[in-house]
């Protein structure tokens, strides 16, 4: 058994196999009963098994986050007793132990959220309003294009300078000063400029 996140809990999968080893297909809801027993083992909760519709012979069931958030961090028990009502038949019961240690699922953001706070990607108080795949371009860009830092920084100097893939066209400008707002001035063979990251 192996558990997945979904946006509202956990899911549990397992495979289902016949006494030979093969892939017990085609079994129903009513063949399981999926229990989860909450950290204190004061309460419980049935929950439904499905089959994957990707590959025959998986099941699944789904631990809401609401049981998780009501029920508080710890260890949970998950136990699934299977007693197929056609052939082949499969009788079995297996567990497993998972430790939840963080709750707030509500408060993890959506992949739509995320994507749409990327998107508004604000740079020098201008929106840019880039895809999913600029961003992460750029991104990628800040972390390891040419970087050069020359003398000045009082506005509009632009004397922080973050180059292109070319290593020429000007990608970002900043204005650096010094602690007190004023132009600096590099001192000679103090490290100015950083090269393409390899």
């Amino acid at each position: 058994m192996w558990f997945t996140r979904t946006a509202d809990g956990i899911r549990g999968w397992f495979r289902l196999q016949t006494p030979s080893g093969v892939l017990r297909t085609g079994a129903v809801a009513g063949d399981f009963v999926a229990t989860v027993l909450d950290p204190s083992d004061t309460t419980s909760s049935i929950v439904a098994v499905s089959e994957s519709t990707t590959k025959a012979g998986i099941y699944f069931f789904d631990v809401s986050s609401t049981f998780l958030t009501t029920n508080g961090t710890g260890f949970y028990v998950v136990v699934v007793e299977v007693d197929t009502a056609g052939a082949p038949k499969v009788k079995a019961t297996f567990s497993k132990v998972i430790k939840v240690d963080t709750l707030g699922f509500a408060d993890i953001p959506s992949v739509t959220a995320i994507r749409a706070e990327i998107m508004t990607y604000v740079v020098d108080g201008n929106t840019l309003g880039l895809t999913t795949e600029e961003t992460l371009d750029l991104m990628r860009k800040i972390l390891n294009n040419r970087l050069e830092l020359a003398d000045g920084g009082v506005t509009p100097t632009a004397n922080w300078v973050l180059y292109d893939d070319d290593d020429t066209t000007t990608l970002l400008t900043y204005d650096v000063t010094d602690k007190t707002g004023t132009n600096i001035i590099q001192p000679i063979d103090a490290p100015a400029r950083r090269t393409r990251g390899v």
